[in-house]
C-alpha cells in the first residue's frame, strides 16, 4: 500500500503595512539551529563635532533568519538578477590580472 503525499500549495498574501528595509551592506551570514541568518546593515556619515569631518558608521539595519530551503531559493533568484544584470551590462565580471610567469634559472 503506498501512501501519497499531497503537494499543497501557499496563498500568498500581500500585507504593505510592513515597511521596507535599505541597506548597503551584508555585515554577516551565519548557520544556526534556525536556518540561515544575515545581518544588513546601512552605512551612516555622522559628524561628532562641528570642526570634524563626518565619519562612516554602519547601523544594523535587519537581522533576517531563513530556513535552508529559503536559502537556497534567495541563492537561485539572486544568481538569475546577476545574470541579467551582466546580460544588459549593469555588472562586469572583471578577473584580476595574472603576473607572469617567473623563469626559473
Amino acid at each position: 500500500m503506498q501512501i501519497q503525499q499531497q503537494q499543497v500549495q501557499a496563498v500568498y498574501v500581500d500585507r504593505p503595512e510592513i515597511s521596507e528595509v535599505f541597506c548597503d551592506s551584508v555585515r554577516t551570514v551565519s548557520m544556526g539551529p534556525q536556518g540561515c541568518m544575515l545581518e544588513l546593515t546601512v552605512t551612516r556619515m555622522v559628524q561628532t563635532a562641528l570642526d570634524t569631518p563626518p565619519q562612516p558608521k554602519q547601523y544594523t539595519a535587519c537581522r533576517l533568519v531563513v530556513t535552508p530551503q529559503a536559502m537556497l531559493q534567495l541563492h537561485s533568484q539572486i544568481g538569475a538578477v546577476t545574470e541579467m544584470m551582466k546580460r544588459n551590462g549593469m555588472l562586469k565580471i572583471v578577473t584580476p590580472e595574472q603576473p607572469p610567469p617567473q623563469k626559473v634559472q
